[in-house]
């Protein structure tokens, strides 16, 4: 239940110090994208793979409930490739835009921000989780099925064990 999920919701470590790289990195299941759960014929759990490449940058790839792929990781070159910017050592920044092709009625709103999201880092019942703001970093907005409200809180990431 997602309304028990953001009131349970804990961000940051025991202290900011413990927020950081390794804390990010992780292979984590997608609790609540509404895009991504399992249903008749895609039974799989939303695996979502947080990795750090050479260069030092956070990437996101997936692997969908129905067994699909996306991202660097799995199709290197593809110009599908979300990274997470980190603005302090619990908090960050990650868009998906580069996931809808031009095709897609979301594309107008992907590129006007509309798959941009604030994350979060802390626990979630005692178990690390990154919290998810909802569509335009939280502000709401316009998107495909209309006005999608405001929220701090809309999706977790919570590891795989």
């Amino acid at each position: 239940n997602k309304t028990l999920a953001c009131a349970a919701f804990r961000p940051g470590f025991y202290d900011a110090s413990r927020c950081g790289e390794l804390q990010w990195t992780n292979v984590w299941k997608d609790l609540f994208s509404p895009d991504d759960q399992p249903r008749e014929g895609c039974v799989a759990v939303p695996q979502r793979f947080v990795y750090r490449t050479r260069g030092g940058s956070l990437h996101v790839a997936g692997k969908t409930s129905c067994g699909d792929e996306w991202g660097q990781l799995f199709a290197p070159g593809t110009f599908v490739d979300p990274r997470i910017e980190v603005r302090s050592p619990c908090s960050g920044s990650v868009s998906f835009a580069s996931k809808v092709v031009p095709t897609d009625p979301a594309y107008f709103f992907a590129q006007k921000g509309a798959l941009n999201f604030t994350l979060t880092l802390g626990f979630l019942d005692r178990m690390p989780a990154i919290r998810f703001s909802g569509l335009y970093n939280g502000r709401g907005g316009e998107f495909v099925s209309g006005f999608v409200p405001a929220t701090a809180c809309d999706n977790f990431w919570a590891p795989l064990p």
